[in-house]
């Protein structure tokens, strides 16, 4: 490898980084992990804008992270990647998932204890900063796609490393509760013996209060 070589390298992880902070830079890192995951959803939708010339100019940055966070261009498995670089960043686990069938990515994030599935790509489609495909189930995602699919099917591959990922299956910390000034009783955590009940920052511009009924454990803190 040449130095011009290395020094492009250096170049692009300097572009990158920078990038991935500036982005950060809008996130409250302070805040609960799903507020977090919800801040960096938004600052990504407006960093990003979908490419569509890249669905037949073969194009790759746009499938890549850098292209999402450096070029500001990217298609579904850019997005998905960006977003769980930047929720790692922030001390939450995440991957990307993939349905064959839909050719379409999208992420799996833990929050709370629990496993959730976002779609920023859709979230940002004509809305930057859309909620539709935030923290849903995997049955609620699959159902959402499809019925915008023209009759493909948003089924997970379940072949690879695809088989390590699990279903989501948390209900809590739906955008709709979220959102709320106050908490929705369908959607208000259990009591836990021995702890307060704690209102948690509120989010500008979401009117949030993510009044949990006891405050967030050590795990949901680091999104464990």
């Amino acid at each position: 490898v040449s130095a011009a070589d290395n020094q492009a390298k250096d170049a692009q992880l300097a572009a990158f980084t920078a990038a991935a902070d500036a982005v950060l830079a809008k996130v409250d890192a302070a805040a609960p992990p799903a507020v977090v995951a919800l801040q960096v959803q938004d600052a990504l939708a407006q960093r990003v804008t979908y490419d569509y010339p890249a669905l037949t100019n073969k194009d790759y940055l746009p499938h890549t992270a850098y292209g999402a966070l450096v070029n500001g261009k990217a298609v579904c498995d850019g997005y998905a990647k960006a977003y769980a670089y930047l929720l790692g960043r922030c001390g939450i686990t995440a991957s990307v998932v993939v349905s064959t069938p839909f050719n379409h990515a999208w992420n799996l994030v833990r929050l709370g204890g629990a496993w959730y599935e976002t779609d920023v790509t859709w979230n940002d489609s004509g809305n930057a900063g859309g909620h539709g495909y935030f923290d849903l189930t995997t049955d609620a995602m699959r159902a959402a796609h499809n019925a915008k699919g023209a009759g493909k099917d948003a089924l997970r591959d379940a072949t690879g490393t695809n088989t390590l990922l699990p279903p989501a299956a948390g209900t809590h910390l739906t955008y709709a509760y979220l959102s709320a000034a106050a908490p929705l009783a369908e959607n208000t955590a259990p009591a836990q013996t021995g702890t307060q009940p704690a209102a948690l920052a509120l989010y500008t511009g979401h009117a949030l209060a993510d009044t949990l009924s006891a405050a967030p454990s050590a795990a949901d803190r680091t999104g464990t």
